[in-house]
C-alpha cells in the first residue's frame, strides 16, 4: 500500500455566462470554472464527501474538485506514473477506483491516499469506460479485443469472453430487442452504461446497434438496431427509472429506450450531441461542442451557448444540477429561475424503430451528392462515394481512413482522436470525412484504397481544393496529429 501526496491548485470561479439559442421556459446559463487540466476529461466519480473526481485525457492523471467545483488537485499514484488513466468510478467502501490503459485497476481512499492495485492477468488491449453497478462492483470495456471486464467487491478482476455460440454472425438484421438463437457479440464497443437492474448496455459502432447484456453463465444478450444508420454513439446514461439515453454524434440524434421497450426512440436534432443525462421527467440534458441543451418530453428544445469547448462528461453534480467538464473548464448549468427566453419554441421530431428485421442501410452516393450537401462539419462517406464527395468540396478537407473493426488495434483510438480534432475546429473552416472498411482487411482489395495509395489503416489525409497536402499513418496523439498536419485552426 502506498500513500499519495497531492499537489493543490486553486481555481477562480468566473462570472455566469450563456446565450440562449432556442426554446421557451427556464433560462439556461453556464457557470464557468477554469481548470488546470491540459485537455478534455473522461469519467466521473462523486464520493461521499461530495468531491468530484475525473480524468484529464491528455495527461492521463486523476483530477479532484471539491463540492463547489473549485480547489482542483492532480493526483498521482501507482501505475499512473507510467500508464494513462482511462476511467474512474466510485467503488466499494466509498473509495475512488481507477482504470489504466493496460487494464490495471486501482483503488484510492476518498482523500487520495492509500493506493492499491490489481492487474488483469490476461493480455488486454485498450481498456476504458469504468462504470459502477448497483451492487457496488465495477465494469469496464476492453475495446481492442471486444471483451467486458468486471471488478468484484474484493478487487478481483476478470474478463468476460463471448460464451460458446456467441460471436457468430447471423444473416440479415434480427428483430430489435428479440432474443436470438445465435446472438452476435458486440464488436467495436465504444460506450458502456450499467442500468439499475444490473444489465450492461453497450454501443457498437460496427453493428450500428445497442446491446443489452445480463451477465451470467449463459448471458442474456439482446440487440437493438438504431433506426437511423451511422449513429456513432458519443455518450450514454442509464436513468434511475431503467431507461437508457443515448447521444448519437454521427446521426445528430438523441435516443432513449425505456425499460422493457422493444425499440429505440430517436429525437432528431440540428446539432451533434456528445453527452447526455436523463432529466427524470421524460426528457434529457445534452451537450454539443460548445452548448448545453435541454430536451423535454413534449419535444421542445432549449440550448445555451457556453462559449467553451465541452468535450467531456455530462453528469449530475453534488448540487443536483447538470455539470460538464470540458477543455480546461468545468461548467455548471444554471436554470436561472423561470425567466423566459426571447425566442420561439423549437420542437424536434421523434422516430421509433419498428420491431421488424431489415437490411442494414448505408450511406449511398445519391445521399452524398444530394443538393445542398453542406461542405463543412462532419460527414461519414462510403468508400465508393469518396471521389464524388471530394469533387464537390472546396477549401480544407481532412479525411480519416479507418475501421470500426476491433481487430484493427490502432483504428479505434485514432477514431476517438479524430473526433477530438473535429471538436477543436470551427465547423465553417474545414470539412471532415470518415471512410471506414469493416472488416478492416477489406482495404486490401478495395479499388478506392488502391487509387488513394493507402498502405494501411488508420490514415489521415489533408486536402485543400482537392489537392493533397499531406498524410499521417497510425495512431497519434491529438498534439502530434496537429503538428504533422500543420494544423493552424484552418
Amino acid at each position: 500500500m502506498r500513500s499519495t501526496r497531492c499537489r493543490l491548485m486553486v481555481l477562480v470561479v468566473a462570472a455566469t455566462c450563456g446565450t440562449p439559442l432556442a426554446g421557451q421556459g427556464a433560462m439556461l446559463s453556464c457557470r464557468i470554472t477554469p481548470t488546470p487540466g491540459t485537455g478534455p476529461a473522461t469519467g466521473v466519480a462523486i464520493t461521499g464527501d461530495r468531491s468530484v473526481w475525473t480524468v484529464d485525457v491528455n495527461s492521463g492523471r486523476l483530477l479532484r474538485f471539491d463540492s463547489t467545483g473549485s480547489n482542483a488537485t492532480f493526483v498521482h499514484a501507482g501505475s499512473m506514473q507510467r500508464q494513462k488513466v482511462t476511467g474512474v468510478a466510485r467503488g466499494p467502501g466509498d473509495a475512488v477506483w481507477y482504470l489504466t490503459a493496460d487494464g490495471t485497476v486501482g483503488r484510492l481512499d476518498a482523500d487520495g491516499g492509500g493506493a492499491t492495485e490489481s492487474t488483469v492477468q490476461e493480455r488486454v488491449g485498450l481498456t476504458r469506460a469504468l462504470r459502477r453497478a448497483p451492487d457496488g462492483s465495477l465494469w469496464f470495456l476492453d475495446v481492442t479485443r471486444d471483451r467486458i471486464g468486471h471488478v468484484a467487491l474484493d478487487g478481483t478482476v476478470r474478463l468476460l469472453e463471448p460464451p460458446a455460440g456467441l460471436g457468430r454472425r447471423v444473416p440479415g438484421r434480427p428483430p430489435r430487442g428479440e432474443v436470438l438463437p445465435v446472438t452476435p457479440w458486440p464488436k467495436s464497443m465504444n460506450a458502456l452504461a450499467v442500468a439499475p437492474d444490473g444489465a450492461l448496455w453497450i454501443s457498437s459502432n460496427q453493428d450500428d446497434a445497442l446491446f443489452r447484456i445480463v451477465p451470467g453463465d449463459v448471458p442474456d444478450v439482446r440487440r437493438y438496431v438504431f433506426p437511423t444508420p451511422r449513429a456513432q454513439v458519443d455518450g450514454m446514461h442509464a436513468a434511475d427509472d431503467g431507461a437508457v439515453w443515448i447521444a448519437m454524434f454521427g446521426s445528430s440524434r438523441l435516443g432513449v429506450i425505456p425499460l422493457a421497450a422493444a425499440a429505440i426512440r430517436e429525437f432528431a436534432l440540428d446539432v451533434r450531441p456528445q453527452g447526455v443525462l436523463a432529466a427524470g421527467d421524460g426528457g434529457a440534458w445534452f451537450t454539443t461542442q460548445n452548448t448545453v441543451g435541454r430536451l423535454r418530453a413534449d419535444g421542445s428544445v432549449t440550448q445555451a451557448s457556453c462559449e467553451r469547448t465541452l468535450n467531456g462528461p455530462l453528469f449530475r453534480g453534488p448540487d443536483g444540477m447538470p455539470w460538464v467538464i470540458g477543455n480546461q473548464v468545468l461548467v455548471r448549468v444554471d436554470t436561472g429561475g423561470t425567466r423566459r427566453v426571447a425566442t420561439t419554441t423549437r420542437r424536434v421530431a421523434a422516430r421509433t424503430g419498428t420491431p421488424t428485421a431489415r437490411a442494414r442501410p448505408v450511406a449511398t452516393d445519391a445521399a452524398v451528392r444530394a443538393p445542398g450537401f453542406p461542405m463543412n462539419g462532419y460527414h461519414p462517406v462510403e468508400p465508393a462515394s469518396l471521389d464524388s464527395a471530394l469533387a464537390e468540396s472546396s477549401g480544407h478537407v481532412v479525411v480519416l481512413f479507418s475501421s470500426d473493426d476491433g481487430e484493427c488495434t490502432h483504428c479505434l483510438p485514432m477514431n476517438d482522436t479524430f473526433q477530438q480534432l473535429i471538436r477543436d475546429t470551427k465547423p465553417d473552416r474545414v470539412t471532415f470525412m470518415t471512410v471506414h472498411w469493416n472488416p478492416w482487411r477489406a482495404i486490401t482489395d478495395d479499388p478506392v484504397a488502391r487509387g488513394r495509395q493507402l498502405t494501411g489503416l488508420p490514415a489521415i489525409v489533408h486536402y485543400h481544393d482537392r489537392r493533397e497536402l499531406g498524410r499521417v499513418y497510425g495512431n497519434r496523439s491529438l498534439t502530434a496529429l496537429k503538428e504533422l498536419l500543420g494544423y493552424t485552426g484552418w
